[in-house]
């Protein structure tokens, strides 16, 4: 990991990182301005100045800084996401937050994320835990890459033959494409309907989440270009509105919380604000 810092060295992730944590007032007033902007579009207003010309040197830059932003940019940052991470999983295992789809995860993810802190020198990970070696560290992959090699990818008729555009060349599953060669003699038959209906039914979870993540003016349909330095505030605010709520379909009887009773209802009811 680039720009990792020694793991003899203890964090000062609190102090040091906290200052670049947008707060929510901060996000909301942001929203705001922009839901304002696009309705003055709308009315097609004499005095609303259009988006400026940009260069494309400066256009370069800000795709260049939206891509290599982020939690992964280095190793502080990535330490300050895992310190966030590991305080929401002993509230939620505390029982002091409702178990939401984060919670799950925060679960499941567990083991590698004390491995990760204590060699970052971080206080959260447990004293008892040994020094892991970096080939005992989990693997952090980016993008489609985070996708394990034996899971498919589901998409619309679009995503068609794109099993190796996937890092990992997951095979891309999708309803069947009617121009397709294949699919002449097939076309609108029983076993395609079947077909079809079945990868249609798996993705359904897929869809809702995604539509819990896109629910923002900025995420929905084309983006103008000179929005792209925004997106990753965007995408951040869609991630929560999707990850803080209950799973659309809670995990089945092989997950790691199926013998727990009551595991998603328990929880202490309080109006008070928690600090991370």
């Amino acid at each position: 990991m680039p720009g990792v810092p020694a793991a003899q060295k203890p964090s000062k992730l609190n102090v040091e990182r906290e200052e670049d944590i947008p707060r929510c007032q901060d996000i909301d007033e942001w929203f705001d301005e922009r839901i304002a902007l696009n309705k003055l579009k709308k009315e097609k207003r004499d005095d609303v100045k259009s988006a400026p010309i940009l260069e494309s040197d400066t256009l370069d830059a800000i795709n260049k800084k939206a891509l290599e932003s982020g939690v992964n940019s280095s190793g502080l940052e990535k330490a300050a996401q895992l310190e966030v991470h590991q305080r929401l999983h002993l509230a939620y295992e505390a029982e002091k937050l409702k178990k939401t789809s984060l919670a799950y995860f925060l679960l499941f993810t567990k083991k590698d994320r004390l491995r990760l802190l204590k060699w970052l020198g971080s206080s959260l990970a447990p004293a008892s835990l040994p020094m892991p070696s970096e080939r005992d560290l989990p693997v952090l992959p980016l993008g489609l890459a985070k996708i394990p090699p034996e899971f498919c990818v589901l998409g619309d008729k679009g995503f068609h033959k794109t099993t190796r555009l996937n890092p990992n060349l997951n095979l891309s599953k999708t309803p069947w494409k009617l121009s397709d060669e294949k699919v002449k003699d097939f076309r609108r038959g029983q076993d395609m309907i079947t077909d079809d209906r079945a990868t249609s039914d798996t993705r359904a979870v897929a869809e809702n989440n995604y539509e819990r993540f896109r629910n923002d003016v900025i995420l929905k349909n084309k983006v103008p270009y000179w929005k792209i330095a925004m997106l990753p505030y965007a995408m951040e605010w869609g991630h929560a509105n999707m990850n803080l709520q209950d799973p659309i379909r809670r995990p089945g009887k092989q997950s790691l919380v199926a013998g727990v009773a009551n595991y998603w209802d328990k929880h202490v009811e309080s109006s008070r604000t928690m600090t991370m």
